[in-house]
């Protein structure tokens, strides 16, 4: 019997307690309301974003806040702190003097300015009568694209020309002095493994070296580059002499060259030895020297590279 009586009390005071916080929960939210539903009067501070500005300026000096006062419930002031208020100057929409400077006068853009307030904003304040926004006029520069980077072809394969990129110069717009120190704009790295076969991909222009003032006209270039199988070939070359006197007689050692060269497999059988010539210059003889070196030329278009086996030619003139 004692046990039951005990056990009803605890209920009673715990149910007491839960009516005592219930009641205290329901006081303080009335009091956030109220104090919420009342009006304050404070300082806010935009940032400024400008937007659509004139491709022949950049700028380089201007105002980057504006701080406006006003009076306002606390709801509409609660609101800010989750939010980072910013205005947006539009070049081409807003009202803008321009002179030396552009200025935005701020009696002349009230109603914009407004707009990014509560409309029940009251005793509206600005700390300053205008922003000034510097300008310098910007020049153009043709400047030339520099790939960068790391292709790997898988066995056999190579590329066939060199890589083609489109366009292969961008205009850059921006102070000239900054231009002046620009030679090229870099693309973005490409990285290619085991390449097999003949690729045409887009890639980002890289302006992240260069000053945030220079623009361009364009931010991606193509690039494309055609793949085949590729494998090596010789041939036996005699050696032909160049610029000797009639008078002159020149004998020398060894009389052929291996040459060896390299070509796709589809071009293999139309290479031909007659493409080559290993060549001496009776005109390099200097007293210094008592052997000729070897020049190879070639003019087959499908030949990529070709390369001659032999490093110098001994000779021995006789009169």
């Amino acid at each position: 019997m004692k046990q039951l009586l005990i056990r009803l009390k605890l209920l009673i005071k715990s149910r007491r307690l839960n009516v005592f916080v219930l009641f205290l929960s329901m006081a303080f939210f009335i009091l956030i309301i109220t104090k919420l539903s009342q009006n304050y009067t404070n300082t806010l501070r935009f940032e400024i974003e400008t937007v659509n500005v004139p491709a022949e300026i950049v700028l380089i000096n201007r105002n980057s806040t504006l701080d406006i006062s006003f009076k306002a419930d606390g709801f509409k002031w609660l609101s800010y702190v989750f939010n980072s208020p910013k205005i947006k100057i539009d070049f081409k929409k807003d009202s803008l003097i321009r002179t030396t400077d552009y200025l935005f006068r701020i009696n002349d853009n009230k109603k914009k300015l407004n707009s990014y307030l509560p409309k029940t904003a009251e005793s509206i304040l600005y700390n300053t009568e205008g922003l000034v926004f510097e300008f310098d006029l910007n020049y153009t520069k043709m400047t030339p694209v520099k790939l960068v980077k790391n292709i790997e072809f898988s066995n056999g394969f190579d590329i066939v020309d060199s890589i083609k990129i489109s366009p292969q110069k961008v205009k850059l717009i921006g102070p000239k002095s900054i231009l002046d120190t620009v030679e090229f704009v870099s693309t973005k790295r490409v990285e290619l493994k085991k390449v097999n076969s003949s690729k045409n991909i887009t890639i980002d222009l890289d302006f992240k070296a260069y000053n945030s003032s220079i623009k361009s006209n364009v931010s991606k270039v193509d690039l494309s580059f055609e793949v085949d199988k590729f494998t090596e070939g010789s041939f036996l070359v005699p050696l032909e002499l160049i610029n000797k006197p009639k008078t002159t007689k020149v004998t020398y050692f060894p009389k052929n060259a291996t040459v060896v060269y390299y070509t796709t497999l589809n071009h293999f059988n139309s290479v031909r030895e007659s493409d080559f010539k290993v060549i001496i210059d009776y005109n390099t003889i200097n007293s210094t020297s008592n052997y000729l070196v070897p020049r190879l030329d070639f003019n087959n278009s499908n030949v990529k590279t070709a390369r001659v086996n032999l490093k110098k030619v001994d000779y021995i003139i006789t009169e």
